[in-house]
């Protein structure tokens, strides 16, 4: 009995099988059918349409139902009623033929032309994002060194560096102030603020990438005495790490801003007719 209880209950399961098979079976049978009647449905809407339209008229006479081989033959007749009035041969209808053919063959490559223009676009705004975020990497290195300078030679500054504009005409934003939040442009700044800060950004320049030789011509014009000892102070002591010849022509000034100077020499002209003379002077220091 168990024997014959398991081989009822293993053609169960293959019943069960096959039931679930076939009510599967019907489900997808089913949707066709109502697909297949959502069709005949649009089908007979759009022919009682046609037949409410066009139904009137065959009543009438007016329109006079054709075979469609009937149709085929007047339309050709036509088409040859059309060539006799134009200046066209066979050679014409080929010539056609091949121009189609070119078109539709410049219309393929204009695709591809416009796949590769996108591509090349996207590549270049790749390329410079790239080299603009290289820039602004660069540039705050810059602002930061600008405002250590600052911070070294105690002056009350902060300035601010930012890429303003489109990459083809990509430029440098200078903003400074006595704090970030009065940040103000460079245009808007004194003579001698802006000569303070050009000297900061000319000596970081120098040490992101040092030049043999750097020359001020009369570094502190729009500096006071103070500023303009603090300035080539800060000359002085940039160059000091940046082995670089520096050549300072100064006018009229303290004799602290000579004693900054490894070699000083000296210009004079007696009267307006006179050479000019050099000589070597002598800084004495007081004690």
């Amino acid at each position: 009995m168990k024997e014959n209880k398991l081989q009822y209950q293993n053609r169960k399961n293959e019943i069960d099988k096959r039931s679930i098979q076939i009510t599967i079976n019907l489900e997808q049978e089913n949707v066709k059918l109502n697909a297949f009647n959502q069709e005949i449905d649009a089908k007979r809407r759009d022919f009682e349409r046609i037949n409410s339209e066009i139904g009137p008229l065959i009543s009438e006479q007016i329109i006079e139902i054709r075979p469609i081989e009937l149709i085929n033959e007047d339309i050709s007749k036509v088409d040859k009623q059309l060539l006799s009035y134009l200046d066209v041969d066979d050679s014409l209808l080929v010539e056609k033929d091949q121009i189609i053919a070119s078109l539709k063959e410049i219309n393929r490559n204009q695709t591809d032309l416009e796949k590769d223009i996108k591509a090349a676009i996207k590549t270049e705004g790749k390329l410079e994002k790239t080299y603009y975020d290289k820039f602004s990497v660069v540039l705050e290195n810059l602002q930061s060194k600008v405002n250590q300078k600052f911070d070294n030679s105690q002056i009350r500054s902060y300035c601010s560096l930012e890429l303003t504009g489109k990459f083809e005409d990509l430029g440098v934003d200078i903003k400074a102030a006595t704090s970030k939040e009065q940040l103000k442009s460079f245009t808007a700044l004194s003579g001698g603020q802006v000569s303070l800060i050009s000297i900061c950004l000319i000596l970081s320049l120098q040490e992101i990438k040092p030049s043999p030789l750097c020359m001020f011509d009369e570094a502190g014009m729009f500096l006071d005495e103070k500023n303009s000892e603090v300035a080539y102070q800060l000359i002085k002591s940039t160059l000091e790490h940046n082995p670089i010849q520096l050549f300072m022509f100064l006018p009229k000034s303290s004799s602290s801003l000579f004693l900054l100077a490894e070699k000083i020499i000296g210009i004079a002209r007696a009267g307006k007719n006179e050479i000019s003379s050099v000589f070597r002077p002598k800084i004495i220091k007081k004690k």
